[in-house]
């Protein structure tokens, strides 16, 4: 990809651009629009209610708010608009919009324009955190000064305001960001798996793979796919023929990888020839952790990262908050957290990297996947399953049977039915394959409420004996 100045689009100058959905990335593009002139309506269809001190933050830098039935109106009067993540680009008022000739743009494509540093865009169905936390380490230790962001947590935005400016930018990138790009053009970009996942938002598996297959949409002969050469989805969304360099991985030995998995050990193509990458790191564990290490080696090495480095971020990479991170222990039950499960995908490894027995913490908002891809790992590894929130209903009905299943109301009841179940030596692994968006405002939020019951438990279990938590 050439890397010569981009011609930015819109004139931001005097434009009238309304930001829709309020936390974290849309209160980052408001303030980055405003400092440049634009005339920003920062907007979403939650009550003010839920955001303290937004005002006080934004009519400062000149920037309107509105809220609720307020929306369309301010759609139809904008010159652009920019989409949070979160938001269904198929609102009837951002329909609207477009029929009148408004461009919808995502975050990422918006922050695109501005870049400088070649951009490296990681996507798939799961994993995609792991492998970019990893990616982006791994560019660390290779000296290189790396912006680690996108769908993993901080804005791709805030890439433009970093100082000093970052050499690499590392982006995890989500398929509800990528349907709405049109520029946005990494120079190397990877599609990890591609599992049923966000049916209430892609009605089809093969709507869910095209829009995921927009990562490859601008690439060229000078950059770089890295795909999952054992997945057919992702086989499907790569164009053919190929008009970039694709640099595939697979957990078997196969004609035209760059790499694979042998005897335990990732076996990785550079410039130069193979090298061995020792996978010895309990963060990094079984084929999904073997597949996120591949990805990410290949990913840091197109950016020419070397072998050295690679190494140095595997063997030290300590895992993520959210993902199977362990938050304590109470009567010889291990507590786990990997609320970032948010799809039945992403519990299957889960489930299989817990050798013991697993009293099952799930549910949450229902995307309307399919739940019984899990009956059958239950019912060799569930204890019991504790079962809370919208999903809750359905998840019973096509696990009934798999293994003992009980319902919640809330979390807190959740991990004392579920501390009630287990017993000493047993798990109870928060893996919702869910999103949280029926009780919490994310994954995080839900994970952190986990992590808070179980420490005030255990506290009150040091403290107090076991007293009201007893089964």
């Amino acid at each position: 990809m050439s890397r010569e100045m981009k011609a930015i689009p819109w004139d931001v100058m005097g434009m009238r651009v309304v930001m829709v959905g309020a936390a974290r990335t849309g209160r980052a593009v408001a303030r980055f629009l405003a400092r440049r002139g634009a005339l920003v309506t920062l907007v979403d269809h939650a009550p003010e209610s839920q955001f303290p001190g937004l005002r006080e933050e934004m009519e400062p830098l000149g920037i309107e708010l509105r809220f609720s039935s307020e929306l369309d109106a301010s759609y139809l009067e904008a010159d652009g608009i920019v989409l949070s993540p979160g938001v269904p680009p198929n609102l009837e008022g951002l329909e609207a919009a477009r029929r009148r000739g408004i461009a919808v743009i995502s975050e990422v494509e918006l922050a695109f324009w501005f870049l400088k540093a070649p951009l490296v865009a990681i996507t798939g169905t799961n994993g995609k955190t792991t492998t970019t936390a990893l990616t982006g380490q791994a560019l660390a230790r290779g000296g290189r000064r790396v912006f680690v962001g996108g769908n993993i947590g901080r804005p791709l935005i805030l890439a433009l305001e970093a100082e000093p400016p970052p050499e690499v930018v590392v982006a995890e990138v989500s398929s509800y960001q990528l349907e709405t790009t049109d520029r946005f053009h990494p120079a190397v970009a990877a599609l990890l798996n591609l599992t049923q996942d966000h049916l209430d938002r892609h009605p089809t598996a093969s709507e869910y793979q095209e829009a995921k297959g927009r990562i490859f949409l601008r690439q060229g002969g000078e950059d770089v796919a890295v795909i999952n050469l054992d997945d057919p989805m992702v086989l499907g969304a790569v164009p053919s023929p190929a008009p970039m360099q694709v640099r595939g991985f697979s957990l078997e030995p196969r004609e035209g990888t760059w790499a694979h998995l042998h005897e335990g050990v990732l076996r990785i193509r550079g410039e130069e020839g193979w090298w061995d990458l020792p996978l010895e790191n309990p963060s990094l564990s079984g084929p999904h952790g073997a597949q996120n290490a591949m990805a990410a080696a290949l990913c840091a090495a197109a950016m020419g990262c070397l072998p050295e480095a690679i190494q140095e971020a595997v063997r030290g990479f300590s895992g993520l908050p959210h993902r199977m991170e362990a938050v304590g222990e109470i009567r010889g039950v291990r507590f786990i957290n990997d609320s970032k499960a948010t799809n039945v995908g992403a519990v299957l490894p889960a489930l299989e990297s817990c050798p013991s027995p697993v009293v099952l913490i799930g549910g949450g908002k229902d995307k309307g996947v399919d739940f019984r891809p899990l009956r059958e790992p239950l019912s060799r590894k569930a204890r019991a399953v504790v079962l809370l929130g919208e999903a809750a209903p359905r998840m019973e009905r096509e696990l009934a049977g798999a293994a003992p299943i009980y319902r919640v109301e809330g979390m807190e009841e959740a991990v004392q039915k579920a501390l009630q179940l287990a017993r000493p030596g047993d798990v109870v692994l928060l893996s919702p394959a869910c999103s949280s968006f029926d009780q919490y405002r994310d994954y995080e939020e839900r994970g952190d409420h986990f992590r808070r019951i179980v420490d005030q438990m255990r506290r009150t279990e040091t403290s107090h004996g076991v007293g009201r938590w007893s089964g």
